[in-house]
């Protein structure tokens, strides 16, 4: 087990980003669609908690070189207190199939609660990883894990991202989101 440090910051746009990242002599690693589909159940325990269990699957675009699929199961713990730094505990496996563990997963009594879908570009700067996501709906928004958070912490300053970090995750943006669609209609 180990834990996840990330810096989440939200960005208007990924170009000066881009460039920055190139100049720091960050290599792009590769692009890819992310379909995160969260599990809990009925009563949302997990949520209620700050944990999560994803099932994601991946998919590169077609002019990728590698355009290999894959797909994770993950569980994130509740986030520990830290102002630097998002991190909680992670524990996270490959899986041949996808859809055999989200039947396992309902026979345990587990739901699908949630689906968020970004599209990720991932490039690696010095010990860290820098993925700029774009989500429908929610916007743009770069996130850095390392580490440790003096890795992240320094390459955000590199990166020249000082705007305020999101401690929130994408599915609860993503539910809140609805939340305030709902109320409208």
């Amino acid at each position: 087990m180990t834990d996840e440090i990330e810096a989440k910051i939200r960005v208007r746009d990924f170009t000066a980003l881009r460039r920055r990242i190139a100049a720091l002599g960050g290599r792009l690693l590769g692009s890819a669609v992310e379909t995160d589909r969260f599990f809990d159940t009925p009563g949302r325990r997990l949520m209620k908690m700050d944990c999560g269990l994803r099932l994601r699957t991946i998919s590169r675009p077609s002019g990728s070189r590698k355009k290999e699929a894959g797909a994770l199961l993950t569980y994130k713990g509740p986030r520990k207190a830290d102002a630097r730094a998002k991190v909680r505990r992670e524990i996270q496996t490959r899986l041949a199939d996808p859809r055999a563990i989200a039947d396992i997963l309902g026979m345990l009594g587990l739901r699908p609660s949630a689906v968020v879908r970004k599209h990720r570009t991932t490039y690696r700067l010095g010990r860290c990883l820098v993925e700029l996501d774009r989500l429908p709906g929610l916007g743009r928004f770069v996130e850095i894990e390392g580490p440790s958070r003096a890795a992240v912490t320094e390459v955000r300053k590199k990166l020249g991202l000082a705007g305020p970090l999101v401690m929130e995750s994408y599915v609860r943006m993503a539910n809140r989101l609805k939340l305030r669609i709902a109320k409208r209609a």
